[in-house]
């Protein structure tokens, strides 16, 4: 039997330990970005086997967000990175001096990707920090060629955005021998294309559409087509954590619920742990694995990336780690969450009112 050409991390340390193997493993060249690289063990381990590397020859690239690292970027460790000859840059800084950029810090770098030697790609949700130890995620490992080769684009181009201080254009992404397409946003007109793919994959949808988000404020047009896809028999629901790390985004979401309920989507809130995968199954035919969350923020300000599939193996593999978490989670009822407190719903208001910048 073929071996697959993917393999699937569901928890942080499953995804580290994976990734450090590999980069220990690294001959040529590794290529690590990241939103949150933090200055705790798991980050100074990484540190450590980067600088090992390094010093044999390999050519080790990190790229941070400057606002999700910030604790890295004015750390002794990114100053030894440096010192070892890793090449670090940082997207987007922020700073007092660029006040007259400030609109724009809105904007940053989710992605979490790692390429290695060229031979394997990494991405998902899990960041470098130990805070993460025991949340629920999904990362992904691929190492089908064509889709490395579209993960090596895509990490130049993003490369040269945080070097340059300019957008360097990309291309959306081509469907792989194997059903893959590795396809990345960015807050410009006509390069959302997550946010495109999703909305169309509810459009068409027929059985079910099922969704695993850490945070849900969603555009309006993601609402409306989820909504129609459930009024036209379409089995939606939508797993969500018990309680997120963020209080008013959790609130700006749960201001949504009485739209979805009155369409027909179900909620579902996971209960072991903080949940933080971004995964996405239609119908057995299409699944996403990825960087973004269904927010605003990820779906039209941020740069992000994520791994599209038709290959059906793939989606049933999504589609089952989506029902087994349904074991360790509650449905929301749409009764009673229609008689929560009145002070309740005005806080949900008043968190609906900045769901533009959730």
């Amino acid at each position: 039997m073929q071996a697959k050409p993917w393999k699937f991390f569901l928890y942080a340390p499953e995804a580290w330990n994976a990734l450090l193997e590999s980069v220990r493993g690294a001959k040529n060249s590794i290529d690590f970005e990241q939103f949150i690289f933090a200055d705790t063990p798991i980050g100074r381990e990484f540190a450590e086997v980067f600088k090992k590397k390094s010093s044999e020859g390999v050519a080790v690239r990190l790229l941070c967000d400057t606002a999700g690292s910030y604790g890295f970027f004015n750390s002794q460790l990114h100053r030894e990175l440096v010192g070892a000859g890793v090449n670090v840059v940082f997207f987007n800084h922020i700073s007092p001096w660029r006040v007259h950029h400030m609109s724009l810090w809105i904007h940053r770098d989710h992605r979490k990707l790692a390429i290695i030697d060229g031979k394997e790609v990494f991405l998902g949700g899990v960041g470098i920090n130990d805070n993460q130890r025991l949340w629920r995620d999904t990362h992904l490992s691929v190492t089908e060629i064509s889709f490395i080769e579209q993960a090596v684009a895509l990490f130049e181009a993003m490369w040269r955005t945080a070097r340059d201080s300019r957008f360097a254009p990309f291309r959306g992404g081509l469907e792989t021998r194997d059903g893959f397409n590795l396809v990345a946003n960015a807050p410009k007109h006509g390069y959302r294309h997550i946010y495109y793919r999703y909305v169309n994959a509810l459009r068409k949808a027929r059985g079910y559409a099922y969704m695993t988000t850490p945070y849900f404020v969603p555009p309006r047009k993601f609402v409306r087509a989820a909504c129609r896809a459930a009024r036209r028999g379409v089995d939606v629901r939508i797993l969500l954590p018990e309680r997120s790390d963020n209080f008013y985004v959790d609130k700006a979401g749960e201001h949504l619920f009485h739209i979805l309920f009155r369409s027909g989507v179900r909620v579902f809130r996971y209960r072991s742990s903080m949940l933080h995968a971004k995964t996405f199954v239609i119908d057995g035919a299409w699944a996403s694995v990825g960087s973004a969350n269904l927010d605003n923020i990820c779906l039209r300000y941020n740069y992000e990336i994520t791994a599209l599939s038709s290959n059906r193996e793939f989606a049933e593999a999504v589609k089952g780690h989506f029902l087994d978490d349904l074991t360790r989670s509650r449905e929301v009822d749409p009764h009673e969450w229609a008689r929560r407190p009145w002070i309740v719903k005005v806080i949900e208001f008043g968190a609906s009112l900045f769901s533009e910048v959730f």
